[in-house]
């Protein structure tokens, strides 16, 4: 079932700018130091699947937040569609691919219901300093 595909966006903060992207299972991202992305994935808590990121360890990122946002303010109802977020900071030059997987946190020896990839590319180009 992880051939299904997965739309997910990309929402990437350079100098206080904003630019949001859509992609389906697979993404490249150019990045500079500082700048920042969030990865929005839609989402059925409610089965017991969550998105988990399945990286280690990250040498040119670092995750500074992971949310879930509700569709609708009946936050509760059951079968309720949600997004995970999860926020980026880039801090190191280099190559980096993230992995998140569709998955139940207690099934670690299965394989997940859906993958997707993020291939990034962390530059060092001037100051791009976002605060």
């Amino acid at each position: 079932m992880d051939n299904e595909n997965v739309n997910f966006s990309i929402i990437l903060i350079r100098n206080k700018q904003k630019t949001q992207s859509n992609f389906e299972n697979r993404s490249s991202v150019d990045l500079s130091i500082n700048d920042e992305f969030t990865v929005t994935i839609q989402t059925q808590l409610g089965t017991g699947y969550r998105w988990i990121l399945e990286n280690d360890s990250m040498s040119t990122v670092q995750l500074k937040s992971e949310k879930v946002l509700s569709e609708d303010e009946e936050v509760n109802q059951v079968g309720q569609f949600q997004h995970q977020t999860f926020h980026f900071k880039a801090i190191k030059e280099g190559e980096e691919r993230i992995r998140l997987k569709y998955g139940r946190v207690w099934e670690k020896n299965k394989n997940p219901q859906k993958t997707i990839f993020v291939d990034l590319k962390v530059k060092n180009i001037g100051d791009n300093s976002n605060g």
